[in-house]
């Protein structure tokens, strides 16, 4: 995968390359900690991946748990910082931030500044089942073509999030009870067609029960029935004879 830059356009001008970056004296870096980036970017055959190389302070390399907490991304949206890191997790991360930074817009540079290809490292000694399922999905998602077509839109948007997208559609509100009204609309019209219904039953039940054979035996237990249509057939016999 690529890596590549995430900072809040500012007044000093969008960052897009290295050349950009390493011109760019009044922000800092941050990238994950390991010798992976900064050797890449030392043996740069392109001088200014040299010249953001020495840029890098101690403070610069920072572990995963840390590199996208507030404290980073706080600096980066106030146009003080940026990140190197993979396209994937850029993506990712600056989508799942985007709600607590209304106000600010996210975008990676146009240019790369590293391309390394993606690597996964399993331990040999854990279940050898779950790297089996993992390469079976990897090639199925790649058959699939989700990733060339996550890639080209990607690379057509440029990287340019305008904004959260779930902010400007109002996902990220409180949920209240307007949110819900129409479905506490329709249940409360559940509830009163069920209650129309038992009512209709209570008041043609008689009248069913009587036309099917049965009557209510006078005296008896609340709602006992007695069937009662051999009496009417030796009634009528009687009256025949």
């Amino acid at each position: 995968m690529k890596a590549a830059l995430t900072v809040r356009e500012d007044r000093g001008g969008r960052i897009n390359s290295a050349a950009d970056l390493a011109a760019r004296e009044d922000v800092k870096l941050y990238m994950l900690r390991g010798p992976a980036y900064p050797l890449l970017l030392a043996l740069s055959p392109r001088p200014h991946d040299r010249l953001v190389y020495r840029k890098l302070k101690p403070w610069s390399l920072v572990p995963y748990t840390r590199l996208w907490t507030p404290f980073v991304l706080d600096q980066v949206a106030n146009g003080k910082a940026v990140i190197i890191a993979d396209r994937v997790t850029l993506t990712y991360q600056a989508a799942k931030a985007c709600q607590n930074y209304p106000d600010t817009e996210f975008y990676i540079g146009r240019e790369n500044v590293i391309s390394h290809p993606m690597v996964f490292y399993y331990n040999r000694l854990r279940l050898p089942q779950v790297f089996k399922l993992w390469e079976e999905r990897i090639v199925r998602v790649q058959e699939m073509g989700i990733f060339s077509k996550w890639k080209a839109e990607s690379l057509a948007l440029r990287g340019d999030f305008s904004r959260c997208p779930k902010a400007e559609i109002g996902e990220a509100d409180t949920l209240d009870f307007v949110h819900h009204r129409s479905i506490f609309l329709l249940w409360l019209g559940g509830i009163a067609l069920a209650g129309v219904v038992l009512l209709v039953e209570l008041l043609l039940g008689g009248q069913v029960a009587r036309a099917c054979g049965y009557v209510v035996q006078k005296g008896g237990r609340p709602g006992g029935w007695r069937r009662h249509a051999a009496r009417v057939q030796r009634i009528q016999m009687r009256q025949d004879h």
